[in-house]
């Protein structure tokens, strides 16, 4: 039964015992949070007022600039146990500060209240990242992979729990007593950290790094990137006016609620508290079985417009009529909403960076922008809110446009901010850095962590002898868990240079690729040295075209070869005792593979899989890696022209190539005689998986040398100039496949001069010559 469960939660076998007290902690840390959020928003709504919520807003945007600054200068220096600690117990006091003010001084115009609010909001925002900090320190980074988001479900659970028990908490202590209940949980999460700590020590001095620049010279320098860059520079934008239309949001919703429910504070209290229940299952379910299949259908830049398009809905609903369903509407959009759609989006947009930046960048909106955008949201509201409610709801659906249009001119620059990482080859490095941060680690950890990708990289070569190659989409998950091994050995050989240097790790790298044994011999020797004899025993054979790697990773690694139906259906234990880490990429195939074995695809639904599945059988994208073909995927646009309607047109500006998916096209060049008449020239029929205009846009301004005319309805992908070239000039594979095929479109054009150039005796060619 126990085993059962680990393999159901995902659990590494002697991980259980670990694992279950750190979701039980999490779960109860989200208990006691959530029924303070219900409770702080309701004493201050029905007391104080929603007037009162702007200025709320101005106090916490100072509070969160002050209290960033004094965290981020303590978490370079103390253990992140014992900094969780220390939040806890402030938590308990503060707590127990506001009960006794409750009881003894809770008149509604007490400042309690206000106290309430503003410092829960402090204590939430810290609290809740840090303690996955504390928890992430119980994990190697492998394992850290597949706790954080059974954490994360822990505390939704949590929040669930909370929302439909408070109805019995309200009836049990009264409303007033609530801060007891959290400060209940507070001590069993107390008790939690010190009971692990017992049985599973850390090292309190692993958090204890000395940092090399400040807080706001790291915020400047975040400030310098975004400034330097479109993507940050939109997202900046983007993000300022969704923290001002969230709090708008909440004043307008309060201020409704407020109305609805006067003088009736447990009402209130157990509709916050079942809302949060029925939303946190609803999320949870959108989070884990919806979110993921968007993303892979739409692709990442378009699915950054859905939140914004909803929060244009929502203020649009709270303007044309503000009543109990628009205020549940609107509720709803700045918590699960937000939380299931905007979070992990946003998170992926920013992925689209180099890993320096992406932080630094990050670190200046969240420090930055997003206490600015608090506090001209309290600001607006202090000036129209009472005075104008007609203005504000203007104003709000104004900046609401705002946000939409961002989004859009975010889904152009993720495009080509992926398109530059694709091009400057950062993809790894981002990959290595995010994984590892900046190789603070010893020689044991460097070890293990490539013991680890061994392991791994066996497993992908495993699976790549077990899939067939029958079907387009066979063939895609093979390719892809081939590619993913290939990441994991430049992984290896990137920690190996933490060890010897990166000059002779990539010469024990090329050496290995030697056709002399002396050479590899002498290669295997030197890497044992930094590493060890078992882990050179495993890196070598990688490298040779003839060792048997089932052969190894069965005797060496106790792996046994799955079936291809273990394969598809992920089980756990098919990698011989261990489980395979499953990128969303790799998670993804492997779906669409179970649906379509047979190898048909309807493309006339088009996700990123069936456009890479599409774009890999075009020559002129032969040699790309399914990586860069991704990339392409995800910025490539379906487009569609009629019978006789024209796709170039001859003299115009090339600014973009198309592929045909379905259909033909005309390449035509037209000729005026003498006396006016125009004659046109067919120069080629081109069918599917045949391309135009890939010459012109390659040439500055050059304009396209033929037109292209559909002879039947036509689908065709559109793929835009700049990545092209991004692609030419850093990419030597795709530059070469590029001349190849210009060479052998000039071999065929001049095959149809050949045709059509009509022959002559060569008595009347040599009388030509002579004469």
């Amino acid at each position: 039964m126990k085993t059962r469960l680990a393999q159901l939660l995902n659990i590494y076998p002697g991980e259980e015992k670990k694992t279950y007290l750190l979701l039980v902690l999490h779960f109860t840390f989200y208990l006691g949070l959530m029924w303070g959020d219900s409770a702080r928003e309701t004493l201050f709504l029905l007391t104080w007022g929603s007037d009162y919520l702007p200025r709320m807003f101005i106090i916490n945007a100072i509070v969160a600039v002050a209290v960033g600054v004094l965290y981020t200068s303590f978490a370079d220096r103390i253990s992140n146990e014992r900094l969780l600690l220390a939040f806890n117990w402030g938590m308990i006091f503060w707590l127990a500060s506001v009960w006794l003010l409750l009881r003894f001084a809770g008149q509604p115009n007490s400042l309690v209240y206000p106290f309430f609010y503003v410092f829960y909001g402090m204590f939430r925002d810290l609290s809740t990242m840090h303690i996955l900090n504390y928890i992430n320190d119980f994990y190697n980074v492998r394992s850290a992979k597949r706790a954080l988001p059974l954490m994360l479900a822990g505390g939704t659970a949590g929040g669930m729990v909370a929302g439909f028990s408070t109805s019995l908490l309200s009836r049990g202590i009264g409303l007033p007593n609530v801060p007891l209940a959290w400060i209940t949980c507070l001590l069993i999460v107390v008790g939690f950290i010190y009971l692990i700590r017992a049985i599973f020590p850390l090292n309190l001095e692993a958090g204890a790094t000395s940092t090399q620049s400040s807080n706001l010279a790291n915020i400047k320098e975040g400030f310098n990137f975004v400034k330097e860059s479109g993507l940050l520079r939109w997202l900046a934008l983007a993000t300022f006016a969704m923290v001002l239309l969230m709090n708008v949001l909440i004043f307008q919703t309060s201020r409704l609620f407020e109305q609805i429910y006067a003088g009736d504070r447990e009402g209130l209290f157990q509709f916050y508290g079942w809302f949060g229940g029925v939303t946190n299952i609803i999320g949870l379910i959108t989070q884990s079985l919806v979110l993921s299949r968007l993303i892979t259908y739409f692709g990442v830049g378009s699915m950054s417009i859905f939140f914004p398009t909803i929060t244009l809905l929502t203020v649009g609903a709270m303007t044309a009529s503000a009543n109990f369903m628009t205020a549940t509407f609107g509720r709803a959009g700045y918590t699960v909403v937000k939380q299931v759609f905007r979070n992990p989006i946003d998170a992926m947009l920013y992925n689209s960076l180099p890993f320096q930046v992406k932080n630094r960048a990050k670190g200046f909106v969240n420090g930055f922008i997003v206490p600015l955008g608090t506090l001209a949201a309290g600001l607006l509201l202090m000036g129209l809110s009472v005075r104008n409610i007609t203005l504000l709801s203007i104003l709000g659906i104004i900046v609401a446009v705002v946000y939409v249009l961002s989004a859009i001119r975010i889904k152009a620059e993720y495009s080509q901010s992926l398109a530059k990482l694709l091009a400057e080859d950062n993809m790894i490095v981002f990959q290595l850095n995010a994984d590892y941060g900046q190789m603070d680690l010893d020689k044991n950890q460097i070890l293990n962590l490539v013991d680890d990708l061994l392991l791994n990289v066996y497993i992908c070569k495993i699976r790549c002898h077990v899939l067939p190659t029958e079907t387009p989409s066979m063939l895609l998950l093979r390719d892809s868990w081939q590619e993913e091994a290939q990441i994991m050995i430049d992984r290896i050989f990137w920690l190996i240079s933490a060890l010897c240097g990166t000059k002779q790790a990539d010469d024990i790298r090329r050496t290995l690729k030697s056709n002399q044994p002396l050479m590899v011999m002498n290669a295997v020797e030197t890497l044992e040295t930094v590493t060890s004899p078992q882990i050179a025993g495993l890196i070598a054979p990688l490298f040779n075209e003839n060792a048997n790697l089932i052969e190894l990773g069965q005797t060496k690694l106790a792996l046994s070869v799955p079936s291809l139906k273990e394969i598809l259906n992920w089980t756990p234990d098919s990698g011989g005792g261990m489980e395979v880490q499953y990128p969303d990429w790799l998670k993804a195939v492997t779906n669409y593979a179970m649906q379509t074995n047979s190898g048909l695809f309807d493309l006339k639904e088009l996700s990123t899989i069936k456009k890479v599945i599409f774009l890999r059988d075009v020559p002129f994208f032969a040699r790309l890696s399914i990586q860069q073909l991704r990339a392409l995927a995800d910025i490539s646009e379906l487009t569609t022209f009629q019978k006789d309607e024209s796709i170039l047109v001859e003299g115009e500006r090339g600014i973009a190539m198309y592929v045909i998916m379905e259909g033909e096209v005309s390449i035509e060049t037209q000729t005026k005689s003498s006396r006016g008449q125009v004659s046109v020239t067919r120069l080629a029929t081109l069918g599917p998986r045949e391309y135009l205009g890939e010459m012109s846009v390659f040439e500055e301004d050059e304009a396209y040398s033929a037109s292209a005319i559909a002879i039947k309805y036509c689908e065709l992908l559109l793929i835009r100039k700049p990545l092209l070239i991004s692609l030419v000039k850093q990419q030597p594979d795709f530059a070469l496949n590029l001349l190849r095929e210009f060479s052998h479109r000039l071999r065929q054009a001049n095959a149809l001069i050949v045709q059509r150039t009509k022959a002559k005796p060569k008595q009347v060619l040599d009388l030509y010559d002579q004469l």
